[in-house]
């Protein structure tokens, strides 16, 4: 073979770990047939003893997954379904490596969504106290003064202040909710990807939510290099899989991606078998007349100066498209509460079939003594159900939203 044509590192393990190269089949050394042992082996690794958690199967097996990984010079992706304790199985590897280099200076850097760090604060100290933590946010941030094991950040901080967190020496690199940086050409994509550390983590319960783009990236995190440019992962798997349909091509992808990326789900009874079984009801509320008469008019509205848009140029036609969106929003208002919509402040739950209807669930739920969580996609949405939740039941809800300061939200989670 010309030195030209020579395959790569990465390349090579892929022919290592699929048997073939350019569907050619190929022969192991000793060597490598060791280094794939390792790569897919079970062996349990002890877990620190004075970690305050009993580890589940799974759970163990997860730890030993990474901690094997991170050993022979390669990072993971931890993709357990939310619940499963993708925290707590970081928190465990995170131990073992400190008890390992205790007397070195390496560090760890966690960077999370800003909602999430209090609450990583909070399971370091209920499972390992033993684990030092410096929060690196806020408006009066100092990196000098950082002086733990571990530094936890936010997105936003590492995008701001990435030339100075690149200065310090990382042993470990972990990100929380990795689909952040899905998108590889944005600026925090292209931030997170450019600290140096020994070993790359990313933790994330939706690894793929689009397209098989977006797992190049979180990839290229993890193992940089490992599934070559973006542009040779369109061609080599994602056009053969998502356009094609190939089925070769998407064994070829397990093979290449498998010792690499842990995905366990609730649903899965091998992996934990004492998890109720979720129960989804569907509810269907109709329209107070006073809302119908107000959606049917909104829409009626909306769609005259949509239909009179003409779209001759991709102007008109974006217009058009905004105008669409802006429709749907405003009739999911109404669906909400007129008073969303109408800006009017009469919260009334008789005027939307929907509140009452949440209402009636709500206290049914309280006076059982039993406990809730609501969703809503809109903030204003939020306001107006805390004072009818509140006037219905006697109880005020709290409300967790962004506008919230970390100390609120931590106040809240705690109660």
């Amino acid at each position: 073979i010309s030195s030209t044509a020579k395959p790569s590192k990465m390349q090579m393990l892929q022919a290592a770990l699929t048997g073939e190269y350019n569907s050619a089949p190929i022969i192991l050394s000793d060597e490598v047939k060791e280094l794939i042992r390792l790569l897919t082996s079970n062996d349990e690794i002890t877990v620190p003893e004075d970690l305050n958690a009993t580890l589940r199967p799974y759970q163990q097996r997860g730890f030993s997954w990474m901690y094997r990984n991170m050993r022979i010079g390669f990072g993971s992706i931890i993709a357990d379904d939310m619940g499963l304790g993708k925290t707590l199985q970081v928190i465990t590897l995170l131990l073992k490596a400190k008890h390992e280099n205790a007397e070195s200076s390496k560090r760890f850097l966690i960077v999370v969504p800003t909602g999430l760090i209090l609450n990583w604060v909070s399971e370091f100290n209920r499972f390992a106290p033993a684990l030092t933590v410096f929060v690196y946010h806020g408006q009066n941030r100092d990196i000098g003064q950082f002086d733990a094991d571990i530094m936890l950040t936010s997105y936003g901080i590492l995008r701001s202040d990435v030339d100075e967190i690149k200065k310090i020496k990382w042993q470990i690199m972990i990100i929380d909710e990795a689909q952040n940086i899905k998108n590889l050409n944005t600026n925090l994509s292209k931030a997170v990807r450019s600290i140096p550390a020994h070993t790359h983590i990313a933790m994330s319960g939706t690894p793929v939510e689009n397209r098989l783009s977006e797992f190049w990236t979180i990839m290229d995190y993890v193992n940089h290099g490992y599934m070559d440019t973006s542009k040779k992962f369109k061609e080599n798997f994602a056009t053969p899989i998502q356009v094609s349909g190939d089925m070769k091509c998407v064994e070829r992808f397990r093979k290449v991606t498998a010792p690499f990326m842990m995905r366990r789900m609730k649903t899965d009874k091998s992996i934990i078998s004492d998890l109720p079984d979720k129960v989804e009801r569907n509810e269907f509320a109709l329209l107070t007349p006073q809302q119908s008469a107000l959606y049917e008019e909104t829409r009626k509205k909306a769609l005259e100066v949509i239909m009179g848009i003409e779209t001759d140029d991709n102007k008109s036609l974006f217009k058009r498209e905004g105008m669409i969106l802006q429709m749907i929003l405003a009739l999911k208002e109404i669906c909400n509460h007129p008073a969303q919509f109408l800006k009017d402040g009469n919260f009334n739950p008789e005027l939307s079939g929907k509140t009452e209807m949440l209402l009636d669930l709500v206290q049914s739920i309280v006076e059982s003594d039993e406990k809730v969580i609501i969703f809503t996609q809109f903030r204003e949405m939020g306001d107006i159900l805390k004072s009818v939740i509140s006037e219905r039941t006697g109880t005020e809800p709290m409300f967790l939203h962004g506008g919230c300061s970390m100390k609120q939200r931590q106040e809240m989670v705690d109660r």
